[in-house]
């Protein structure tokens, strides 16, 4: 388990290199070439994945601020922000809009329940 997590933390930092082809080149060389097509796709989702990861691991309002405000000063990891704000209005609307069917149909089934009386 502890091997596990340290070689988590070594792919956050080789995916959170500036530099694409270092970044391959770092992974190929801790994980070997032989796992190339895990490699490709965790180079593919890397912006996602280091900016997830590391808001997952703020441990507090205020970390995440800053994890956030970092992130935002980065064309790759503002794009991700942006579709992570996105995703998150898009389920919140869904929710109000879930919330406010809910509360006319106990609506109308009261009326319907008094009209019955």
């Amino acid at each position: 388990a502890v091997e596990a997590q340290a070689l988590s933390v070594q792919v956050l930092v080789c995916l959170a290199a500036a530099d694409a082809r270092a970044a391959e080149n770092d992974l190929v060389a801790l994980l070997d070439y032989d796992k190339f097509d895990f490699i490709k796709l965790l180079l593919r989702h890397r912006w996602k994945v280091v900016c997830c990861t590391q808001l997952a691991q703020a441990q507090s309002d205020a970390e995440r601020a800053r994890v956030r405000e970092a992130m935002a000063k980065r064309a790759e990891t503002a794009a991700v922000l942006a579709e992570l704000d996105a995703a998150r209005t898009r389920t919140d609307d869904v929710f109000n809009e879930t919330r406010q069917l809910e509360q006319r149909i106990r609506k109308e089934a009261k009326e319907m329940k008094r009209l019955r009386a």
